[in-house]
């Protein structure tokens, strides 16, 4: 049995009203689902929903509150088991959504990506944000990132072309990039919306060239020694990465 229950939680000095969700199995407590810290509280939501296409349904639970959030996908047959927990990796559980990304009967999990947020100074609204999709992965018994797997997520060649049209439009119409800040952080955050995907789905070479081809400031150098040292930090790209060096020495050997 889940319930939703209210629970007080002390949050630095003063007290907040949060949700929490309560699983329980013969009465007995099996796991309370309670993460987010905020003044103003959390609230809970949960769902039963056939993710995994075996025949049971798994239970999402998210709690959120201002700005923050965790979301859980749990086993319940044949035994409990939590599969998915977003706090292991840097996401917007906000903005978590399921879809059977590659027709094969089992869920994705969709959930924004926050590693970009703010580098080097964009603002919110233009860091790049984009979707990484977890597929389960039966061997490890949990989601993985998959952008590298499944179709989508990323621009196509046509797609690819049409945005450097329109990028090498803008940048001819504003002729003092190289001495208005705002202009260039503006074509830095309009060149890296549709580079970064690109990295993340392994098409990492057609990415860079991308970013070197449509940012072409003096410090380009420098802002891409930046992005690189945040990729080395971000925990999505470093397992995609990991798979791909798997899958190409899995090659080599055949």
């Amino acid at each position: 049995m889940i319930t939703i229950k209210p629970k007080q939680v002390r949050v630095e000095e003063d007290i907040a009203e949060s949700e929490v969700a309560v699983l329980k199995k013969n009465g007995k407590v099996i796991r309370e689902f309670d993460a987010v810290r905020h003044p103003l509280g959390g609230y809970t939501q949960i769902a039963l929903v056939s993710v995994l296409g075996d025949g049971n349904k798994q239970l999402i639970v998210e709690q959120s509150g201002p700005g923050d959030g965790v979301s859980w996908v749990v086993a319940l047959k044949p035994h409990f088991q939590i599969l998915f927990t977003n706090s292991a990796y840097p996401l917007d559980a906000a903005e978590m959504g399921v879809k059977d990304l590659d027709g094969d009967g089992t869920l994705e999990l969709l959930l924004g990506l926050t590693t970009f947020e703010f580098l080097d100074g964009l603002c919110r609204a233009c860091s790049p944000r984009f979707a990484i999709a977890f597929k389960y992965d039966k061997r490890r018994a949990s989601f993985r990132p998959a952008n590298h797997l499944v179709k989508g997520l990323c621009d196509t060649a046509d797609e690819l072309a049409k945005a450097e049209q329109m990028i090498k439009l803008w940048q001819s119409e504003n002729s003092d990039l190289n001495s208005n800040p705002v202009k260039a952080m503006e074509l830095y955050s309009k060149v890296l919306i549709h580079a970064l995907p690109l990295v993340y789905c392994g098409s990492e070479s057609i990415g860079w060239s991308f970013f070197d081809r449509l940012y072409n400031l003096p410090d380009r150098e420098v802002r891409k020694s930046r992005i690189k040292r945040t990729l080395g930090r971000d925990r999505v790209y470093r397992e995609i990465q990991n798979d791909l060096s798997r899958t190409r020495r899995q090659a080599s050997l055949h």
